[in-house]
């Protein structure tokens, strides 16, 4: 059977048998959920509040089944925290924002603090997979940090489900069909942590 990832959009083939494993080879994405499923019950939202109006199509919330989570940065997270200053020093952050049938778009990161999702945030992406408060970049002494704020469908970096973890230059983070690409270029005279 042919399947088209929900996450990337690459196309591979699945074998029919009952119990076969349908995640993307390219990311991992499971096109079926395969923990516990709640449906959200249909409630009356503001055009605002959403990024396609009231037409938006109801999401079905995802939970990982035990040991589906990598937090393998977790260490690194609350070391960076705990020793480093909230900030920007010596590195200028951008994201290369691709979203299904649009072509990229560049974004900097100009504060300590990027919230990502399709409600009020500082990069706003038109994606119904993705809530209205998805995801945080935040940035300490240079080293920006991957947050997911308990979104309805995770964050996935490099093809991994995370809670938070330090990035890097070409990492790929995928809200829903949203593929956001980090850059990192270190200013003369700093140097890369």
């Amino acid at each position: 059977m042919k399947m088209t990832c929900d996450a990337c959009q690459t196309n591979y083939e699945v074998p029919d048998e009952p119990g076969a494993n349908a995640s993307c080879p390219c990311c991992e994405h499971v096109n079926r959920p395969r923990g516990r499923v709640e449906t959200i019950a249909p409630t009356t939202l503001s055009p605002e509040n959403t990024a396609q109006g009231e037409d938006a199509p109801i999401k079905t919330m995802l939970f990982p089944a035990e040991g589906e989570l990598h937090d393998t940065g977790i260490t690194d997270v609350q070391h960076l925290r705990s020793n480093s200053r909230h900030g920007l020093t010596g590195m200028t952050l951008g994201l290369i924002v691709t979203e299904q049938g649009k072509p990229p778009r560049h974004h900097p990161i100009e504060k300590a603090r990027l919230i990502i999702g399709r409600g009020r945030c500082d990069l706003r992406v038109h994606d119904p997979e993705v809530s209205r408060e998805h995801c945080a970049i935040e940035v300490y002494d240079g080293v920006p940090i991957l947050k997911d704020l308990q979104s309805a469908n995770g964050t996935v970096l490099n093809g991994h489900l995370v809670r938070e973890h330090v990035l890097h230059d070409g990492d790929r983070i995928c809200l829903g069909t949203t593929v956001v690409e980090v850059k990192v270029v270190v200013a003369k005279g700093a140097t890369a942590a």
